[in-house]
């Protein structure tokens, strides 16, 4: 993920929430794990987050810190050794109003849930303990297959059967090409594991369960929604 100095110096402006912490000169080792725990279980795909260290949290007032390198050190540290997995994180020196700031980029991340004691989340501006259901997302997400079907859970989106044995729709709005009737249809991803995914037809209301190896995430570009190609065949 490329991001600009601006960029990363705008968000670190922003008020504490879902994608940004602040913290004064005095972070110590175990705030520092368990905010790199909660953001790396809590950005989305498309997302980033950044832990701004040397910034006052109420009045995001700049402090900066004593020894910016060694500090940029110490937190590669704390993510590659004393988190698990290992938390994949961009710590950047940055120097604001002149004086030195350490602001901690975190992308989202494949290998969730991550681990430093309890499996921890981000719930507004603060660190909370994952519930039983939300820890069995983060378990199911370690897929990537997986993690992009969560992603699109409860949306609207599409599908289209292929090798599909029923039906095909012979209305004039396909054109020559005859399609699988049910191509057509509306459809929400109601849960997804490691497993497979369970698909509601807004039509029909009807569910069905698909296995992983059956399903491709794909895209409906005329209406501009995920879509899942499913192979009947597998």
């Amino acid at each position: 993920m490329e991001l600009s100095i601006a960029e990363i110096v705008s968000r670190a402006r922003e008020p504490e929430g879902k994608l940004v912490e602040h913290k004064g000169k005095g972070a110590n080792a175990r705030k520092i794990r368990e905010t790199l725990v909660a953001f790396a279980n809590t950005v989305e795909a498309g997302e980033w987050a950044v832990f701004c260290i040397g910034i006052e949290d109420k009045t995001r007032k700049i402090l900066g810190v004593d020894d910016p390198d060694k500090e940029q050190k110490e937190i590669h540290k704390i993510a590659s050794e004393d988190c698990y997995p290992a938390i994949t994180i961009d710590p950047r020196v940055i120097e604001i109003e002149g004086k030195y700031c350490i602001l901690v980029v975190i992308p989202p991340s494949t290998k969730r849930p991550h681990f430093s004691g309890e499996a921890l989340v981000r719930v507004g501006s603060g660190n909370k303990r994952a519930s039983e259901a939300l820890y069995e997302d983060l378990i199911n997400s370690r897929s990537s297959k997986t993690w992009k079907l969560l992603q699109w859970r409860n949306k609207l989106i599409s599908v289209k059967f292929v090798n599909a044995p029923f039906a095909v729709d012979s209305s004039p709005m396909t054109g020559q090409v005859a399609i699988p009737a049910k191509n057509r249809r509306d459809y929400r991803i109601l849960n997804a594991d490691q497993f497979g995914c369970d698909v509601f037809d807004e039509s029909s209301h009807a569910t069905q369960h698909f296995r992983l190896e059956q399903i491709s995430p794909d895209f409906d570009h005329p209406k501009y929604r995920p879509r899942l190609r499913i192979d009947m065949q597998k």
